[in-house]
Formats: C-alpha cells, sequence, structure tokens
C-alpha cells in the first residue's frame, strides 16, 4: 500500500508520520525527499530529507532522476526515482510520502488509485501562523511568505480529489484520527 500526506508546512504532516512510524516501526517506511532548503535544528541527511545544493537538484531534474519534484517557497522538493525503488523493495511496508500538493498531483497520475490520498489542513490561518511562529525556524517575514502560499495551496488541492481529509486541530487528537484513518484502510 501507498500512502501520499499532502498539506502545507506546520499543519502536522511530519508529526502524525512520525506518531504511527514510532508507533508501528516496522510497518512503514517514509521516502526521503531531496530538498536545496537548508536543514533545520534536529534533522539529518539521509533521514529527514537528502539535502542538496540547488546545483546537485538541477543536475538531477537534467538527468531525469526525479519521479516529480516542484518548488516551494522559494526551494525545491523532489522524490527521486531511485528512492522510489529503494521504498517499493521492501514489499511487506506501507509506503509513505509526505508531500505538497504539486507533487501529490504529480503522484496521482503517476499512480492513480493504487495509493490513497489524504490531506492535510489547518483548521485557521491563525492557528497555522501560530505553529509556524512556535518552531522558530523562520523569520516574521518568511512567515507571512508562508501563509500567503498556503493559501494558495489550498486553493490548488481543492483540483484535486482525495480519500480523506483530516483537520489538524490538537496533535494528540489528530495523531489518534490519522492512526485509525491508516488501519481503516490497512483492514479493507
Amino acid at each position: 500500500m501507498i500512502l501520499v500526506i499532502c498539506g502545507p508546512s506546520g499543519v502536522g504532516k511530519g508529526s502524525f508520520i512520525h506518531y504511527i512510524m514510532s508507533k508501528y516501526p516496522n510497518k512503514f517506511n517514509l521516502s526521503i525527499s531531496h530538498t536545496t532548503r537548508k536543514p533545520r535544528t534536529g534533522e539529518t541527511h539521509g533521514v529527514d530529507y537528502y539535502f542538496v545544493t540547488k546545483e546537485k537538484f538541477f543536475e538531477k531534474v537534467k538527468n531525469n532522476d526525479f519521479v516529480e519534484y516542484a518548488e516551494y517557497n522559494k526551494n525545491y522538493y523532489g522524490t527521486s526515482k531511485a528512492e522510489m525503488l529503494r521504498c517499493t523493495e521492501q514489499k511487506d511496508k506501507v509506503i509513505i510520502f509526505e508531500i505538497e500538493i504539486v507533487g501529490a498531483m504529480k503522484i496521482k497520475h503517476l499512480l492513480g488509485d493504487k495509493a490513497k490520498y489524504i490531506k492535510v489542513i489547518p483548521p485557521s490561518f491563525e492557528t497555522l501562523e501560530k505553529r509556524l511562529h512556535k518552531r522558530q525556524t523562520e523569520t516574521d517575514e518568511e512567515i507571512s511568505e508562508r501563509i500567503k502560499w498556503t493559501k494558495q495551496e489550498l486553493i490548488k488541492m481543492e483540483e484535486m480529489e482525495f480519500d480523506d481529509t483530516i483537520i489538524s486541530d490538537k496533535l494528540e487528537s489528530s495523531c489518534v484520527e490519522f492512526d485509525k484513518l491508516i488501519h481503516s484502510y490497512l483492514s479493507n
């Protein structure tokens, strides 16, 4: 099974994924994206992302190494063919893609209904803005830009059909909701 988890930055996608991967350590395999953004505190190359320069990223684009890639907030993100192969080789695991909308649309074009698509959205822009400030990884100006980008992304998300939507309000209850949703997919 393949799960595509889509939503703007700061809505809790990573927290949901960390929750189920910690709870069921041998059940899931997270696809690791390449990115040109700088690592945040606590992030590790090859675990959270493959952190690369823009030059290296575009070399991979030129070599047709990506299944999908997109620009998000002045940085580039992409899923490499090698990473897709690494994930699919482990047949006994559920593959998870944590991805933004343009990438999700490209994955859906490739995989269609072979995957389940979950949209994660914030309860409000105010809540999202507070979360982004709490992370302390961006300036106020960068957060304002990210909120503008998020509004555009949520509009774009309306163009794609998702199997389910989670409104990421309270972290603990949203993680439990996410867990139940994943289990409903696995039991069908």
